[in-house]
């Protein structure tokens, strides 16, 4: 019913199972959709998930989605004890530590996103050039924000980081890259340094 876009008949369903004493992750899970995607009860679908959770805390894929949840209620605070909380198989999964360094992104927290990004061989999938721009993304705002202390050594470090393609990341690097926001962000460091001979092209005026 679902699937086919009877949304209420089917959430009519699962609660009627529900009241009769059926208890199973699936069902807190698709009911958690339900108030989300349909009701857009965030409340209401943190509840369910969490009710999920208990049923089956290593499947990742709940984290993944109550991390998304929380951070539309803007609950920072449940979202750092959900990836605090998970078991160590669930804090392995490409997603949820994804995930988990974007929130320390989040919170400026970029040496310890990176940890997590370095220190994990993440498998290609489809999309997975994400986790690279993830990575990306972690040393240009680190290096932003040395470059405005004028910490210019930290700042350089970071954005020539950022133009790494690291093996573990799963993301090798193409013919044309497109690095050209970490390149005028290292030109801007260079000039201020006063290295300018070594600023990438177009970048010193």
């Amino acid at each position: 019913l679902f699937a086919h876009g009877r949304y209420e008949d089917a959430a009519k369903e699962w609660l009627a199972a529900k009241s009769e004493g059926f208890e199973a992750p699936v069902l807190e899970r698709n009911l958690g959709m339900y108030a989300w995607l349909v009701k857009k009860d965030l409340t209401q679908a943190a509840a369910y998930y969490e009710k999920a959770i208990q049923f089956a805390p290593n499947n990742y894929r709940f984290y993944t989605d109550l991390d998304e949840i929380y951070a539309q209620l803007g609950d920072q605070a449940r979202r750092e004890k959900l990836f605090a909380a998970a078991p160590p198989d669930v804090q392995e999964r490409d997603t949820v530590r994804a995930r988990h360094a974007l929130f320390l992104v989040e919170r400026r927290q970029f040496d310890q996103a990176l940890e997590l990004l370095n220190a994990h061989y993440f498998k290609p999938w489809e999309g997975g050039q994400i986790i690279r721009e993830l990575f990306v993304r972690v040393n240009l705002e680190k290096g932003r924000q040395a470059l405005e202390a004028k910490n210019y050594a930290e700042a350089e470090r970071a954005f020539r980081q950022a133009l790494e393609y690291p093996a573990n990341l799963g993301v090798g690097k193409p013919d044309k890259p497109h690095d050209e926001e970490a390149l005028y962000w290292l030109g801007v460091t260079l000039a201020a340094e006063g290295k300018t001979s070594g600023a990438p092209l177009g970048t010193t005026h």
